[in-house]
């Protein structure tokens, strides 16, 4: 029998659902499947998954070799799979993905042409999109096929890297020969990439060959439970991948060359990068990481890294990566103090004429002297950053900023240090070509004769594409903006200062918005505030036409924009502030930049409410001019030294929030009326949210709702006769203000006829809150409204565990709720009938250590929080005085 040319693999567990796309796109090959040798390994499948492959290999592969085997993981399956392959080429296919139509026969003309001294073959890896089928190009190593069929030498172009089995193919008589399997101990992922680095760390000079023209179509599941997409929240995934397979690659393969290889550096890389990647996202699994899970890991980290070079990090380009984690890598990895080699000059205010510098470092702040003008100085404004990742400060960042209208000199630990401006390079260690004859010859790269004419072809043909591709998204703007009116057209079309020119009505404007589908927040307040003390500011106020708080604000006079219309895009093109109490994407980036240019306006951040927990992974990268606090703590918890924070007292004012001042006005008109409310005000989960809609706030509901613990924690309270009870003998009514995204799920369900629900969208938030004698919340900060107020409250927190793991968007801060809150903190139901009932003894009082804290939270009881939020948005355009800016040290 001849040796087939490619054998292809095809561990199965429990893949029933996706196997019949798999084996379709199998019969829609173009290459002739009797040609293949296929190996199916059902690996203790407990759904049908062994009978779909073996009806379907009787009917249309009946070469194929089906082997059944107790479970025992992907990497045993596969190599179960091995011990029966017979073809020159071996690849290991999952049946949960799909395959182009030209797939072997793309490859198999690779290998039999150019590809023939390769050692490694790479498909197109492409992204299938679970529900939908849609296919897309979104693969963060998708460069390496931009330039077509190719092969690559990887000491050359150590970036081109390929780790997943599934889409390559291997010598298998490569893999035999060196006794190569894959590692079952490396679970749940990366035992692949770890069988492909040492494979071709064997050869001196290792090729890849890159087929884009053979698509392997990638699942990415929308329920999140492929073996990749479900890792994060396991244990081994940050003990055993890092020590099996990292460092023991690593080890074997320096061990057997002397040295790795730039390229074998780059594997790991690529892989460690999708940690730190997990942990800065808002709601991590990482949250949840046992400590003694995390402390491991960061030993497992210090010693991968001593086989990773410096320069390796500072050059990896693959993936876009924040600064933040190249610093870790580099300097938080290693054990002893570094003090950083140069200061980045990465941003300029022009309006206060500031700079601002930043450096890395670990250990002790290094002794700083700053110059300007030939003055020794202080920072205007200065905080030590703490760069935490896995639980753990890696490295800090020391943030000044300085005046910009003078020379600048800095000494740190009596050394001068070289200053750079803008941001750092990614690849400080690596000179290209291209650079090298731009920069110092001011041409091309020469190229051989043979190919010059062609590659003069091709340049012209690429700068012709880009123009064509900016034409249309320009034209694309303008039809985004203006719906095909020719007027409107040509208004779009001219410069921002030409449109302020034909709209008036909107230059230096002040653009305020609470949601887009909601108002009765601090931009609210803060709007009725320059209506009526500082008319001379040209305001105006953006809602949705749909929205219920229309009407309400139309009649009270407000100068209203509709939310994402072609007047408000206008007014975003020339205005001067954008100023919100909300910080989503489609508030601080309303217009494409690569449609619209970049934001002229400055952004402030009025907030929601106190920020209390740790939302740095949140706000750290919004563009934020201007944010307000309004407690002590809450300042210092976001410009203090050690905080995870990248802003300063430069951003960041305590001024207190604008809706307080109103609120403190009802607070004391209802102190000598009864207040007859025993409030319940629930935050919300981020798991509970449906899909969004048009971009806004809006969201569709879920049908399992009523079903969650979520819903059924607060229904028993609301519906439990203790309660009922204990507010009769109050004479107090049990009002319900269930948070906005819960709204839409109170239709058709019944609760009890004497709870009394007050929705936000038809209620006035402060009256009630001004009416309730205490409040039962469980993390929201709401419960800051009630303090401000110093009435009572009582956080009910029965799914604290899962709050704090990771599952909503927030992660604990400084502030504790046992420690720093207001009220006691219970878990169960009983716990908070008992505390309710104890203040209803006391008559509606706080006890008189929650009543301290509410005293000393807030500094501003004066109602002049929107006069002290107005002058710090308009300080914003102030130049800083010289007195200040060149302060000498004492």
């Amino acid at each position: 029998m001849p040796t087939p040319l490619i054998s292809v693999v095809v561990p199965t567990y429990n893949v029933a659902r996706y196997l019949p796309d798999f084996l379709s796109s199998l019969q829609r090959q173009t290459y002739p499947l009797a040609e293949l040798d296929f190996v199916f390994v059902d690996d203790g499948s407990t759904d049908a998954s062994g009978d779909v492959v073996r009806e379907w290999a009787d009917r249309v592969a009946p070469f194929a070799n089906v082997v059944s085997q107790p479970n025992g993981g992907l990497a045993a399956a596969r190599n179960t799979g091995l011990e029966f392959a017979r073809g020159q080429w071996v690849t290991f296919t999952d049946p949960d993905d799909m395959l182009s139509p030209n797939y072997f026969e793309e490859i198999a003309g690779f290998v039999r042409g150019q590809g023939a001294d390769v050692q490694l073959v790479a498909a197109r890896l492409m992204i299938l999109i679970d529900g939908t089928n849609e296919v897309v190009d979104r693969h963060p190593l998708r460069f390496k096929f931009t330039r077509g069929r190719q092969v690559v030498d990887l000491d050359r172009h150590p970036k081109y890297i390929h780790l997943q089995a599934a889409s390559a193919f291997y010598r298998r008589e490569v893999i035999e020969g060196l006794g190569l399997r894959f590692d079952g101990r490396i679970r749940p992922s990366f035992e692949d990439a770890a069988l492909t680095t040492r494979y071709l760390s064997h050869f001196d000079h290792p090729l890849l060959g890159l087929v884009p023209e053979a698509q392997y179509l990638y699942r990415r599941r929308l329920d999140g439970s492929s073996l990749v997409q479900a890792s994060w929240a396991r244990a081994e995934k940050y003990v055993d991948v890092p020590r099996f397979g990292y460092l023991e690659t690593l080890r074997e393969i320096a061990a057997r060359r002397g040295w790795v290889p730039v390229w074998a550096q780059h594997v790991i890389l690529y892989d460690l990068f999708f940690y730190f990647r997990e942990d800065l996202r808002n709601h991590s699994a990482t949250v949840g990481l046992p400590s003694e899970v995390t402390d491991r890991f960061h030993q497992l980290l210090r010693e991968v890294m001593t086989y990773i070079d410096a320069e390796t990090v500072a050059s990896f380009e693959i993936s876009t990566q924040p600064r933040d984690v190249r610093e870790a890598l580099i300097l938080g990895a290693k054990r002893e103090h570094t003090r950083p080699a140069e200061v980045s000059l990465t941003e300029l205010d022009q309006a206060q004429r500031l700079v601002r510098l930043s450096y890395y470092f670990t250990g002790a702040l290094p002794a700083e002297e700053f110059r300007g003008r030939g003055l020794r100085i202080e920072p205007v404004h200065a905080k030590v950053r703490d760069v935490r990742f896995f639980g753990r400060r890696m490295v800090s960042e020391r943030i000044v900023w300085l005046p910009a209208s003078g020379t600048i000199r800095v000494r740190l630990d009596g050394r001068a240090m070289r200053l750079r401006v803008g941001p750092p390079y990614n690849a400080p260690y690596l000179v290209g070509p291209v650079g090298m004859w731009r920069t110092l010859a001011n041409r091309d790269v020469p190229v051989a004769k043979a190919a010059t004419r062609r590659s003069r072809i091709r340049r012209r043909l690429g700068r012709v594409k880009r123009a064509l591709l900016a034409q249309r998204r320009r034209w694309r703007g303008l039809q985004l903006m203006t719906g095909g009116k020719a007027l409107r057209t040509v208004v779009t079309a001219l410069s921002a200062r030409a449109v302020a020119r034909v709209s008036p009505r909107y230059n230096q404007a002040w653009l305020l918005i609470d949601r887009d589908s909601h108002a009765q927040d601090n931009a609210e307040h803060l709007y009725r505030y320059l209506r009526a003390e500082q008319p001379q500011v040209n305001a105006w106020f953006v809602l949705s036409r749909d929205s219920s708080d229309w009407a309400r604000l139309d009649a009270d006079g407000f100068r209203l924009i509709r939310h994402d219309s072609f007047r408000h895009k206008i007014a975003l093109l020339i205005c001067e502030h954008v100023i919100s109490s909300q910080i989503d994407h489609y508030i601080v980036a309303p217009l494409r930049p690569s449609i619209y240019g970049p934001p002229r306006w400055r952004f402030t951040f009025l907030q929601h409410g106190v920020t209390h927990n740790d939302l740095s992974r949140w706000i750290n990268p919004k563009p934020i001019s201007r944010m307000v606090t309004a407690t002590h703590d809450e300042q210092v918890g976001i410009v203090g030294d050690g905080t995870p924070y990248v802003y300063t007292t430069k951003e960041v004012r305590l001024t207190g929030f604008p809706r307080h001042d109103r609120l403190l006005d009802l607070g004391r008109t209802f102190e000598s009326h009864p207040r007859p409310f025993l409030l319940v005000m629930p935050t919300w989960r981020r798991e509970l949210l449906g899909d969004q809609l048009r971009g806004g706030n809006n969201r569709q509901l879920r049908a399992d709702f009523w079903s969650t613990a979520y819903a059924q924690a607060w229904y028993r309270l609301l519906a439990s006769p203790e309660l009922k009870d204990i507010a009769d003998q109050a004479s107090w009514q049990i009002a319900f203000m269930p948070h906005p995204n819960m709204q839409g799920y109170l239709d058709g369900h019944e609760l009890p006829a004497y709870i009394e629900v007050h929705l936000f969208d038809e209620t006035d938030v402060q009256e009630v809150i001004a009416r309730g004698s205490l409040m039962v919340t469980d993390y929201s900060s709401v419960a800051f409204e009630t303090a401000y107020l110093r009435r009572p409250v009582v956080y009910y927190q029965f799914d604290r565990a899962a709050f704090f793991s990771g599952t909503h968007v927030f992660r604990r801060g400084s502030w504790s709720y046992e420690d720093d809150g207001f009220g006691p903190v219970v878990t169960d139901h009983a716990s908070v009938l008992a505390e309710i009932r104890d203040i209803a003894a006391r008559g509606g009082e706080p006890e008189p250590e929650y009543a301290k804290r509410m005293q000393v939270a807030f500094p501003f009881r004066d109602g002049q929080c929107s006069r002290r939020t107005y002058e710090s948005i308009r300080d914003l355009t102030r130049p800083v005085s010289d007195d200040v800016a060149y302060r000498p040290v004492s």
